[in-house]
C-alpha cells in the first residue's frame, strides 16, 4: 500500500501498512530518517472512534528506508493505508517528540476544585500566556505536555490580546507558533485571543480537552492555519460548546441567566478548529478525530 503527504518532518502525515515478520514497520510516504530510536509518534484512527488512535515508540532500525519506521509495540487496531473507492482513508502519523520540553507537574489524581465529578485525573498543569507589546515571539519545535487547566485563560500555548502581530502592527516577521508538538493537554491546543496576523504551522494537537487550535471570541483575523494535524479531541468544562452532553445538564457556567441548556442544541460541539471570524486562512490542516466536529 502507497500512502500520500506533503507534510514536513515536524509533523508527517502518512498511511501506512504493517510488516510484522520483521518487527513491525511503518511504510509511510514522507522523509521521515531524522525521527530517532526512542521517539514517540501517534498514529490516528481510521475507524469510528478517534479513540482508535495509537501511540507508538520507535525503535532503531537501519535497514529502514527514508520512509519507514520500526516501532516497539503491536498496533491494537486496523490503521488504513490506502484510497478505497475514491476516498482517502490514510492515516496520519504525527511526531510527538521535541528536544525541548515544556510539562507540567502532576499529582497522582484530580484534586481541590478541578471538576473532579468530571475526571479523575489531576488536570492542573503549567500554561504559557504571550501577551500584547513584545518585541518578537518564535516559537519553534517545543514539545508541550500535560500543559493547560479546566480553568478560564489557562492554555498550553495562548496569546492573549495581542493585536495585530503581523506586519499591520508594526512586526516584519509576524509571530508564528512552527513545528509544535502539544499533547496530553488539559484545556485546549492553540488559543488565539484578540489576536490578528499569527502563522500556526506544522503543529500537532493530541489527546486535548477542548476545542483544540481556538480562535477565541471572533474578532480574530488574518490568522494563518497552515498545514497542522489535530486528533483525539475530548470534551472540556470551559464553554457550553466544549462540554458533553454531562456536564451541559449539571454545569451552569457560562450559561445566560436561568436558561436551562439543551446538549444537542447548545453544547456538544467540541472541535479540533474553532474558528469564528471568516477572514482567516485555513491551509491544509488535518482534523483527525474530535469527539464532536472537526472544523467548525
Amino acid at each position: 500500500m502507497t500512502a500520500y503527504s506533503e507534510w514536513s518532518q515536524g509533523i508527517s502525515l502518512s498511511g501506512f501498512r504493517v510488516d510484522i515478520a520483521d518487527g513491525v514497520k511503518l511504510h509511510l510516504l514522507d522523509d521521515v530518517s531524522t525521527w530517532e530510536a526512542g521517539d514517540r509518534i501517534v498514529v490516528a484512527s481510521t475507524d469510528y472512534s478517534m479513540y482508535q488512535a495509537e501511540e507508538l515508540t520507535l525503535l532503531r532500525c537501519p535497514e529502514c528506508s527514508r520512509s519507514q519506521v520500526k516501532v516497539k509495540e503491536i498496533p491494537q487496531y486496523l490503521h488504513v493505508g490506502e484510497i478505497i473507492d475514491g476516498i482517502d482513508m490514510r492515516a496520519e502519523v504525527g511526531l510527538l517528540t521535541r528536544n525541548i520540553v515544556i510539562q507540567g507537574e502532576m499529582e497522582d489524581s484530580c484534586y481541590a476544585e478541578n471538576h473532579c465529578q468530571f475526571f479523575d485525573y489531576d488536570t492542573f498543569g503549567g500554561h504559557v500566556m504571550i501577551e500584547k507589546n513584545f518585541t518578537s515571539v518564535h516559537l519553534s519545535y517545543v514539545e508541550l505536555k500535560h500543559m493547560g487547566q479546566q480553568h478560564m485563560g489557562r492554555y498550553p500555548v495562548h496569546f492573549h490580546l495581542c493585536g495585530d502581530v503581523d506586519s499591520k502592527g508594526g512586526y516584519s516577521q509576524p509571530a508564528s507558533v512552527d513545528g509544535l508538538s502539544v499533547h496530553h493537554s488539559f484545556s485546549r491546543c492553540i488559543t488565539v485571543h484578540g489576536t490578528s496576523g499569527l502563522l500556526i504551522k506544522d503543529t500537532i494537537g493530541f489527546d486535548t480537552l477542548g476545542h483544540c487550535f481556538f480562535l477565541e471570541d471572533g474578532v480574530e483575523q488574518r490568522n494563518i492555519l497552515y498545514h497542522n494535524l489535530g486528533l483525539l479531541t475530548k470534551p472540556g468544562t470551559l464553554l457550553p460548546t466544549d462540554r458533553n452532553s454531562s456536564m451541559c445538564t449539571v454545569m451552569r457556567d457560562g450559561v445566560f441567566g436561568n436558561y436551562v441548556p439543551v446538549p444537542t442544541t447548545d453544547c456538544m460541539a467540541v472541535s479540533t478548529f474553532w474558528i469564528a471570524h471568516p477572514n482567516n486562512h485555513l491551509i491544509n490542516n488535518a482534523a483527525a478525530g474530535s469527539q464532536d466536529a472537526g472544523i467548525w
